[in-house]
């Protein structure tokens, strides 16, 4: 393995032909973050990452890779460097016996290789070390840049919907229960109330009466709607976004009366922002009584949190269910613009105050090292996997001062 600091690294070319000159804003979803790199490399090809990689690091700048920008992340902002992948989009590969499929790292997701600070591209696999593919399955990028990925495919399963309506001081022991009848369940709770409204679906291999292709709307009376439009070029995504913005719309009108305008002060100045904490399932009372008692909770009565649930993998380090099943505490929320950056503040002290592991592409404020090592407990694995790549942390999320 090439490591950044081997003596027969391969030698950067001129920082001039890649890196000088090439400047511009980035802006990501939402406008959530606007920063101006000191270089954005435009990477059409692996050897344009490499370059860029090594010239960065010959010149002691830090690298942040970004692909289309719809993310709330904050380490997605440098003063540095920025490699954007979103020319390098190209499937390679679709296996229909194994049910694979290689793309470059611009057609989103990721698992298998990477840029490292020595330029040099590094696969990770099956015959990887253990500790070297469960480093690089969630790294934030502190590994290198991703160039391409090997995907596992599966086939859609025919489901059936369900909800339920309970109690949420019941719910947490109803859940092992709802958990193994239902592949996917998705639980809503509208602070301020005590009841949680529990979405689920059911599954089959197999087409089976009352059961229907998974797609991403779960309730049968909105899915022959939404695949018409989906036909006609409005992407699910979108008719969601439309969707709260007119739920918001309609509360708002209310709340001025029948008579207010058409369009509620200040719709222009909304936005979506998300953010997701998540902590092991058996904390999830712990974490509810936290929320339930907090000034976040007192301040957003008629907000909704959501509850996703995930199934313990021992896949890797810095996964919100890398010890074992999780429970994950999600924020979707229509916001006011001037606020976008602070209106979860109190909901994440209150989720950090119980050490629960963020989102990584979703809002939330830069960890200190301190903090990943308590709330990760094989942090110091991952970071001796990290020190072999990128002793030098070129492509490190925290501050300089706590890089090391």
């Amino acid at each position: 393995m090439l490591k950044s600091n081997s003596l027969d690294k391969p030698a950067p070319s001129s920082l001039r032909p890649v890196l000088v000159g090439a400047s511009r804003t980035i802006t990501t979803y939402e406008d959530v973050w606007k920063f101006k790199p000191r270089h954005v490399v435009e990477s059409a090809s692996v050897d344009d990452i490499r370059s860029a990689v090594a010239e960065a690091a010959a010149s002691g700048l830090r690298v942040r890779a970004i692909g289309a920008g719809s993310s709330w992340a904050s380490h997605l902002v440098t003063r540095d460097v920025c490699v954007s992948l979103r020319k390098l989009s190209k499937i390679h590969n679709i296996d229909l016996i194994n049910k694979t499929v290689t793309v470059d790292a611009g057609v989103r997701l990721g698992d298998l290789s990477r840029a490292l600070a020595s330029g040099e591209v590094r696969k990770f696999g099956p015959d990887s070390q253990p500790e070297e593919l469960r480093a690089a399955r969630v790294a934030i990028g502190m590994l290198g840049v991703i160039v391409r990925l090997e995907l596992q495919a599966v086939d859609l399963p025919w489901v059936r919907f369900s909800e339920l309506t309970m109690n949420l001081e019941t719910f947490p022991a109803r859940l092992p229960a709802i958990l193994s009848q239902y592949e996917h369940v998705w639980a809503h709770w509208t602070l301020g109330e005590d009841t949680v409204r529990v979405e689920c679906l059911e599954a089959r291999k197999e087409k089976t009466d009352g059961f229907h292709r998974y797609n991403a709307i779960w309730r049968p009376a909105s899915r022959v709607l939404v695949q018409l439009l989906n036909r006609c070029g409005i992407s699910t995504s979108s008719l969601l976004q439309l969707r709260d913005r007119f739920y918001w719309f309609m509360k708002s009108a209310r709340r001025r009366g029948a008579s207010s305008s058409l369009k509620p002060d200040g719709v222009h100045g909304k936005v979506f922002m998300s953010m997701q904490y998540g902590v092991p399932a058996s904390q999830m009372e712990m974490a509810v009584d936290r929320i339930r008692n907090s000034n976040f909770a007192a301040q957003n009565r008629g907000r909704v949190v959501e509850f996703k649930f995930l199934k313990g993998k021992d896949l890797s380090y810095l996964g919100p269910n890398c010890d074992g099943d999780a429970v994950l505490f999600n924020l979707w929320w229509l916001v006011d613009e001037p606020n976008k950056l602070d209106v979860f503040d109190s909901f994440e002290e209150t989720m950090q105050s119980i050490h629960a592991r963020p989102h990584w592409g979703k809002f939330h404020r830069p960890p200190s090292r301190e903090y990943m090592q308590a709330t990760y407990p094989r942090w110091a694995e991952f970071e001796a996997v990290r020190s072999r790549f990128d002793p030098g942390g070129m492509f490190s999320i925290f501050d300089r001062d706590d890089a090391r």
